[in-house]
């Protein structure tokens, strides 16, 4: 018999397929032992990037420094991303995917935006929050999976995307002068920001 959430990833998986709108690429999902292949190598790269980003924002903040913090953010958060990337011979992408971007770099295509309704429509549903979701996407060159790591604001991320109107003057300021059509901010503790996304080869 099978369970209440795996009948909707089921379900979902349907919907997928039905709404993706490459028509390069086929959308499906991955069997128990691809799932258990993929995993370990989609969590552990996402927590790597996770904590690198950590590390740096922290010991920028540690003295106060907002000024410093945006700038590993707007300078070094990219480049971080791909030196992790690079730990690990099968991923062959990493991005840090969101509706709400502030860089631009972050903005979903066709498919990482279905992936971010998957979350959206599951938190709707049963008020859950599942730790993984992962997309077999075959096309003409082969096939290849996306492991997505659901991205929560804490504490840390609310000095620079949190509501304006708890923010620091000079944090929305330097917001203001170096991202424009900033979406990013908002956000109170606990919020679903994102995803982690990693693409493994298959």
């Amino acid at each position: 018999m099978m369970c209440k959430s795996g009948l909707f990833i089921s379900l979902f998986f349907i919907f997928l397929i039905s709404c993706n709108t490459n028509p390069d690429i086929r959308i499906s999902e991955p069997s128990m032992v691809e799932i258990e292949r993929i995993h370990p190598v989609g969590e552990t790269v996402a927590k790597d990037l996770m904590l690198t980003l950590q590390k740096e924002l922290q010991a920028a903040l540690a003295g106060g420094n907002f000024r410093q913090a945006i700038k590993i953010c707007e300078r070094k958060a990219i480049p971080i991303t791909i030196t992790v990337a690079q730990r690990e011979y099968s991923v062959t992408d990493l991005k840090r995917v969101t509706r709400k971007y502030r860089n631009p770099a972050n903005a979903p295509d066709s498919v990482e935006l279905l992936a971010l309704e998957y979350f959206d429509e599951l938190f709707a549903r049963q008020n859950d929050r599942p730790d993984n979701f992962i997309q077999k996407i075959t096309g003409k060159d082969g096939s290849y999976f996306n492991y997505y790591k659901p991205i929560y604001t804490n504490g840390l991320c609310l000095s620079c995307h949190g509501p304006n109107t708890q923010m620091d003057q000079e944090v929305l300021h330097i917001l203001d002068s170096l991202y424009p059509g900033d979406m990013a901010r908002g956000y109170n503790a606990g919020d679903f920001r994102g995803l982690i996304k990693v693409q493994i080869r298959d």
